[in-house]
């Protein structure tokens, strides 16, 4: 399994960038990368406008990093967020 992770917006300012044990409060979409297809996301919004509340009607939701249940969240994101900071937005590729 190949990861890639970019920076897409970097952060105004970093003191301390996200550590194993770290709640982290995150916004998502899940895109298969070949089709372009949304598969699931903390919050969607349609062409239309329209919106669909995420998981448990949120439009973000808190893990802790690197301690989740196996299966609960893409094993990716522990990889792929460890050292981010608030503000800023990245590409998990899995």
């Amino acid at each position: 399994t190949v990861l890639s992770v970019e920076q897409l917006v970097a952060p105004l300012k970093c003191e301390r960038g996200a550590e194993v044990n770290d709640l982290l409060e995150i916004s998502y979409l899940g895109v298969v990368v070949d089709t372009g297809m949304v598969f699931d996301g903390s919050a969607l919004t349609k062409p239309d406008g329209s919106s669909i509340p995420g998981r448990g009607n949120d439009t973000s939701l808190f893990f802790v990093l690197g301690k989740q249940p196996m299966g609960q969240f893409p094993p990716g994101w522990d990889v792929g967020l460890e050292g981010m900071c608030v503000g800023e937005r990245r590409r998990v590729i899995v």
